[in-house]
């Protein structure tokens, strides 16, 4: 069984199947360097624009440039696993396409597989995009849906689609609203290996440069942000100034211990406490686009403030304990030019477990947030 995001990806009860004659590609290579040893398969090349703000106030980190976002229409090409993995007509692992955590490009597991499934062969068009964790709300809109954007640039309309689907709803409801049906997607599986007539790649746009081990969380660019607004933003809110607390209460980490008495402190401040995985994407894109203060713990549900409008306020609760992938939504935050704050927040254990909020911190925070909120400040208690 193959998957590119576990260490092992092998199978004794589909190992049979794995027997084939094609051989696995031994070499990787970016797009760009496939672009000039096959320069009629570029379709589509463009700039992103950079990051124009100073390091991340907590981690210090200074977000990667991106690369020139491309689409490869490949003849011949191949594509496998849940995850997402290109092959080139050369045999070659396309590294902008293909993606693992903690690992050097050149490392990718695949190119120490001893063999791959027999390819299933479409007389197609196919577009490979998939991305890992696109279980993951912020992935899936982050990493997966651009791409499709970037399809659409290239004014190129595949047969097929080659992604895990649909298992969440939002993945069902975003894809139809992109116009992709259910009868052209081909559904990922682990040991499922794809030779297409053509084969569409494009780059995973939210990816740094491939030169070192991507060990950061990846973070969407302006042209990201602008596609999502524009295909599910689809409507003004009509109520504005809206104050929410987002809650993380049913995941599996990161949740607020103390939640209760949390939600007692906010609600003097006219907040409302909604829950994200009862609503649709377009309900949740009106609601951040409604909000003036978001106060909101780190997690897949703040990837919604691509929708908020300038000037809104965010207040992240973050892990003391901070790892690098901490800075992707204050990214979004700078290009949209929104106040971003940090709240430090104790987890003992580290990286995604339960945090505990300090409240007086936070009502700091809320207050210093709704004084340069220039409208209804008599909501604000004394």
């Amino acid at each position: 069984m193959f998957r590119t995001g576990y260490p092992f990806f092998l199978s004794f009860v589909s190992l049979a199947s794995l027997f084939g004659n094609e051989p696995p590609p031994k070499i990787a290579i970016s797009a760009k360097e496939h672009a000039i040893r096959h320069p009629s398969d570029l379709k589509l090349e463009r700039d992103n624009r950079p990051f124009p703000f100073n390091p991340n106030p907590v981690t210090k980190d200074v977000p990667k440039p991106w690369p020139k976002s491309r689409v490869l229409a490949i003849p011949q090409g191949r594509c496998l696993g849940i995850d997402g993995v290109a092959i080139t007509q050369d045999n070659m692992l396309l590294m902008d396409a293909s993606y693992q955590w903690h690992v050097e490009p050149h490392k990718h597991r695949l190119l120490g597989s001893p063999f791959l499934p027999p390819p299933v062969y479409y007389d197609a068009v196919v577009a490979e995009i998939g991305a890992l964790a696109t279980k993951n709300y912020y992935h899936w809109m982050i990493d997966v849906l651009p791409r499709i954007g970037l399809i659409e640039e290239a004014g190129i309309k595949p047969d097929f689609y080659h992604t895990v689907y649909p298992e969440e709803p939002f993945r069902e409801e975003t894809l139809a609203i992109l116009g992709i049906g259910p009868e052209r997607i081909i559904p990922a599986k682990e040991d499922l290996h794809i030779q297409a007539k053509t084969l569409i790649v494009p780059t995973i746009v939210s990816m740094p440069e491939r030169t070192e081990k991507a060990d950061f969380m990846l973070c969407a660019p302006m042209s990201s942000i602008q596609f999502l607004r524009k295909k599910f933003l689809l409507e003004a809110p009509k109520q504005t100034g809206r104050r929410i607390y987002i809650s993380r209460k049913n995941a599996r980490g990161r949740r607020v211990l103390n939640e209760e008495e949390l939600v007692k402190m906010l609600e003097p401040y006219g907040f409302e406490f909604p829950l994200l995985e009862n609503m649709s994407v377009v309900e949740q894109a009106k609601l951040f686009a409604s909000a003036e203060l978001i106060v909101a713990p780190h997690g897949a549900g703040l990837t919604n403030i691509v929708f908020c409008n300038p000037k809104a306020h965010i207040i992240e609760l973050s892990p003391r304990r901070v790892w690098s992938w901490t800075f992707c939504f204050w990214a979004i935050s700078q290009q949209l030019k929104l106040h971003h704050t940090y709240l430090r927040c104790k987890n003992e254990k580290g990286g995604n477990s339960d945090m505990t909020v300090t409240l007086s911190d936070l009502e700091r925070e809320v207050k210093i947030s709704l004084q340069s909120v220039t409208r209804k400040l008599l909501r604000v208690p004394k």
